[in-house]
């Protein structure tokens, strides 16, 4: 039943995550039956409760193999319709258009660790993960990275002043950011907001 539901649900080299597996079997009982399948060559662990099909080929004759970032992404940030999180810190500075350096550490603000802050090395990769303040949801989450880019500006902004704030109000226009919605999220958050949004001068669509 178990890989059944498996080969109607996911393509070959798709990651598969045994937490999204819920077919009123127990943890233990889905375990042994994923370890079975293993065993047997249906499936192959990548990590620690996630799998995938093999067989999915390059050029017709070399096994494909998945990005470890493809796996932290699916793991920690989106996967389907699940939103869990977003990249942080030097990261989104970079993706917003802030800073045109490109960060070596991957930096991941996440619902989906136990801790407040965690660290993973895959060989010369290296990936923080950190809790939010607010738990990510698909409503919330272009103004949670609003708030992190801000919190983020003065560590790690290249561009200031009204070239950073061309990239603050592109992204605000972008993501169609309520200004009073935005508001009810920063009483979690710490006052260096503020100092951005005054020097970039965005009273107008921030304050």
């Amino acid at each position: 039943m178990l890989y059944d539901y498996i080969l109607e649900n996911y393509e070959k080299g798709e990651l598969i995550f045994a937490e999204d597996i819920d077919l009123g079997m127990s943890p233990g009982n889905k375990r042994q039956q994923l370890k079975n399948l293993v065993d047997a060559g249906k499936l192959v662990r990548y990590e620690y409760g996630t799998y995938y099909i093999p067989g999915k080929k390059v050029f017709d004759c070399i096994e494909a193999r998945i990005p470890y970032n493809t796996y932290m992404q699916e793991k920690y940030i989106h996967r389907k319709d699940k939103v869990m999180g977003f990249y942080g810190g030097f990261n989104l500075i970079n993706q917003i258009g802030l800073t045109s350096q490109v960060p070596f550490r991957q930096e991941i603000v996440t619902n989906n660790i136990s801790t407040q802050m965690k660290r993973i090395t895959h060989g010369r990769q290296e990936f923080i993960l950190r809790k939010p303040k607010v738990e990510v949801t698909q409503d919330n989450l272009y103004y949670l990275i609003l708030i992190e880019a801000l919190e983020n500006y003065d560590q790690y902004a290249e561009f200031r002043g009204e070239e950073g704030a061309y990239w603050i109000r592109k992204f605000v226009n972008e993501y169609s950011i309520d200004k009073n919605i935005f508001a009810k999220y920063l009483p979690f958050y710490s006052d260096k907001i503020y100092k951005p949004i005054y020097e970039m001068k965005l009273f107008d669509v921030l304050a």
